[in-house]
């Protein structure tokens, strides 16, 4: 059942342990709809659960209040492989504790599909690798779908080697659908040659 009220945003430190609804299939998927119940979705996959074949649902927009998150998706072996479908809700004002990895954003890797979410924040991220980083407000490296996406806010990148920087995604082999990015971006790197 699906709560007609608007989620409240996270308070900072808590998450659920389960999801609002739902059994996680098409005709049935997770339902999202408290900050706490995005969290342990977010905290799920960083533990290494892929999703692959699961559906999730957004039942309301998710507000992350302001506070920062651990990048998720850590791996490419560990990243996303569902499908999550925003129904038009967005997921907003969060940063991250951004660490010195090769790709760099909410998700450093996707693999599975997103489609009809909007994502709204504003990041600052600096690595110290000596090798290029790959970075993207929502993705820094996508191999899946995005699909009626769009990222809105700025993103500033800081980086010793040649950063590749994305208002929405720093790298990609996937697909990107009928979305587009609407984030002001800002890259430094000194270049130092390995």
């Amino acid at each position: 059942l699906i709560s007609p009220s608007k989620s409240r945003p996270w308070d900072g430190s808590t998450s659920t342990v389960s999801y609002h609804g739902g059994n996680g299939t098409a005709s049935d998927p997770y339902q999202i709809f408290f900050a706490q119940e995005f969290l342990y979705f977010l905290n799920q996959i960083r533990n290494g659960e892929t999703y692959e074949g699961v559906y999730f649902v957004l039942t309301s927009n998710i507000n992350l209040g302001g506070y920062a998150i651990d990048p998720t998706s850590l791996t490419e072996k560990t990243m996303f492989k569902g499908v999550l479908d925003g129904k038009s809700h967005k997921v907003f004002n969060f940063t991250i504790n951004a660490t010195n990895n090769t790709y760099n954003g909410f998700f450093e890797y996707m693999g599975g599909t997103f489609k009809n979410i909007g994502f709204e924040t504003s990041l600052d991220i600096t690595t110290s690798l000596t090798t290029d980083v790959y970075t993207g407000l929502l993705i820094g490296n996508l191999s899946g779908t995005l699909e009626n996406i769009y990222a809105s806010g700025s993103l500033t990148a800081t980086s010793l080697r040649t950063s590749y920087v994305g208002g929405m995604v720093g790298y990609s082999t996937g697909t990107i659908l009928n979305s587009y990015s609407n984030v002001t971006v800002s890259s430094t790197s000194t270049n130092l040659k390995s």
